[in-house]
């Protein structure tokens, strides 16, 4: 087992970058994009990085503080990114964590990732669906959410994945696909199951053209409820999954 990293630090920093083509707004136009760069030091020397963006130049200074102040409560603790989220989470409760308390976390998590240096690649089969969970997945995987800072991020091949991610009942035309998919990834493998229609094969159900839910035809580790539902449900379903693969209990997101 791998000697654990302990925090030292982490410092923020709030940057304009310069933007090749300027972006109309109604206010007029932005000719720099607004970074808030942080760096999480730890005691053995190793130092991760990440970005947020997107949250505004006025928001710039206040999440900075936000996040050294978190920092002052993660010093010495042991760089395990779930358990740092699940300290904070506890801490800011009352506040609620949303909007600039979430952005912070977000970054120390992003951060915490880069330092272990681990990475998740997902495979997405659609197994079914209507194509409204596709559409919230492409969203999950624009700028915004910034998954590629967390480590994430789709391929092409179920070869190269670490976990799959498979929406819509699956069809009696695509179960002997799913099942090659489900073959063909390397274990240790993770699969979520996102939609109703995965998780309990929603509307369509079972019957002549339909297997219904996902793990009819593959085992399940986590499943995403909801019509479609947002990205933040499949990220936190995502996020779910790889805490069962490290040993936390399996819930659903």
């Amino acid at each position: 087992m791998k000697t654990p990293l302990h925090i030292r630090a982490v410092q923020a920093r709030a940057v304009a970058a310069p933007m090749k083509r300027p972006l109309a707004t109604s206010t007029g136009k932005l000719t720099e994009a607004a970074l808030l760069l942080l760096d999480l030091h730890t005691e053995e020397g190793v130092v991760g990085r990440s970005y947020l963006f997107g949250i505004g130049k006025h928001n710039l200074a206040p999440i900075a503080k936000l996040v050294e102040a978190m920092a002052g409560m993660l010093k010495d603790d042991a760089l395990v990114p779930f358990e740092i989220e699940k300290k904070l989470r506890a801490r800011y409760t009352l506040l609620g964590v949303h909007n600039i308390v979430l952005f912070a976390m977000a970054g120390i998590d992003m951060a915490a990732w880069d330092a272990l240096g681990q990475a998740l690649t997902i495979r997405e089969v659609d197994a079914g669906s209507c194509n409204g969970c596709e559409l919230e997945i492409h969203a999950v995987n624009n700028p915004y959410y910034n998954l590629e800072g967390l480590g994430i991020r789709f391929v092409a091949s179920p070869r190269h994945a670490d976990m799959l991610l498979v929406t819509g009942p699956v069809t009696r035309n695509m179960a002997l696909a799913l099942r090659r998919t489900y073959d063909a990834t390397p274990a240790p493998k993770l699969v979520v199951a996102v939609g109703d229609c995965g998780c309990n094969g929603g509307i369509f159900g079972e019957g002549y053209a339909s297997c219904g839910r996902v793990s009819n035809v593959i085992p399940v580790d986590v499943t995403v409820p909801g019509c479609p539902p947002p990205p933040l449900a499949i990220l936190r379903g995502i996020l779910a999954a790889l805490r069962r693969s490290r040993g936390d209990p399996a819930t659903d997101a």
